[in-house]
């Protein structure tokens, strides 16, 4: 019986040691600690760091995080140079790239020079971009404009960010918070003709927009010859317009409408765009039918300008011949003054 229990005790003792070398020396699992001689507790966990091990490690991290902040750089400049490979003067809606301003004619940079030339007509952003800014607050306004080191004098984006700023400039003057506005130089090959000019140097970016629409047209402006309105059925149009006088100014509607007729026409280019000018019933009909013609053809220069191949274009007028209300108020006449578009 002695003998069996001697021998139960040495098993004991050896399944400890068994143990014990299987997971502190093969698994690793063990950890230091101390114990407590006067309370008999465990004493905190003693860890032993290698400071250049650490140091490494630390390093690498930095390196990661420089290297994915580069790629990103990388992206967003490979993004932006494919912006300004148009001349036309937009603002882009970052989110989901849609259109939310634009205007066809170009804004021109001069060589070496921060100040820009603003065609009168896009000149309408900066009250148009006011009334956007109220409906989306916490909208941003990103402006980038292009600078090229190798052919003009100031190496550094200051230059582009100074261009960036003169835009800025003209809307805080009529009232735009320049919290919202960020400036940006971006780098950019710019083929500058004769005169020093360029036509591709600005690109614009809203960030943060809630409500894409931009505010409804209103009754008229002071001279009486803005749009009015625009009343949608698919890609048909009808335009309410003020016929005061020869001059018209698209409103931002138009002209977002005009880009999704170009867009259409590129993948229908066997569709052909139909528009017609009509007026109220105030005056002979020959010179009724001749005013409607001539709104028809300023509204059919106004998309050819945009890029719509005139041979795509019909116009003609109806005059005073096909009213849609009653000649019988002056509101019911402005409504009788129109141009249709229609796609066909």
């Amino acid at each position: 019986m002695k003998n069996f229990l001697l021998a139960f005790l040495v098993f004991l003792v050896w399944s400890a040691i068994g143990m014990w070398y299987y997971g502190c020396v093969i698994k690793g699992v063990c950890r230091e600690f101390s114990i407590d001689s006067t309370n008999n507790t465990v004493a905190d966990e003693v860890i032993t760091i290698d400071p250049a091990i650490e140091k490494q490690r630390v390093a690498d991290s930095i390196a990661e995080i420089e290297n994915q902040n580069r790629i990103a750089a990388q992206e967003e400049q490979v993004r932006l140079l494919e912006q300004f490979n148009t001349s036309d003067f937009k603002v882009v809606n970052k989110q989901n790239g849609k259109i939310i301003f634009y205007y066809p004619n170009p804004v021109t940079i001069y060589k070496d020079r921060v100040k820009m030339y603003i065609p009168p007509r896009n000149r309408d952003f900066y009250f148009e971009y006011i009334n956007f800014i109220e409906r989306n607050p916490t909208a941003t306004l990103h402006i980038y404009a292009a600078y090229d080191p190798n052919t003009e004098q100031v190496k550094t984006d200051s230059l582009g960010i100074g261009r960036a700023q003169y835009l800025k400039n003209r809307l805080i003057r009529v009232g735009a918070n320049p919290d919202n506005i960020r400036v940006h130089g971006v780098e950019q090959d710019l083929n500058f003709d004769f005169k020093g000019r360029n036509y591709k140097g600005i690109y614009l970016e809203l960030d943060n927009v809630t409500t894409e629409e931009p505010l409804p047209v209103s009754s008229s402006n002071n001279d009486g010859n803005a749009f009015i309105g625009i009343s949608n059925s698919g890609l048909n149009r009808t335009i309410h317009a003020g016929f005061a006088n020869n001059s018209f100014r698209p409103t931002n509607e138009l002209r977002l409408y005009a880009m999704e007729l170009l867009n259409y026409l590129k993948l229908n280019p066997t569709k052909r765009i139909t528009v017609i000018g009509h007026t109220d019933n105030t005056g002979n009909t020959e010179d009724n039918t001749t005013t409607g013609m001539k709104y028809a053809r300023i509204a059919g220069d106004f998309l050819v300008t945009v890029g719509i191949p005139a041979n795509n274009l019909k116009i003609f007028s109806r005059g005073d011949s096909s009213p849609i209300v009653p000649n019988s108020s002056d509101y019911n006449r402005s409504m009788n003054r129109r141009i249709e578009i229609k796609v066909n």
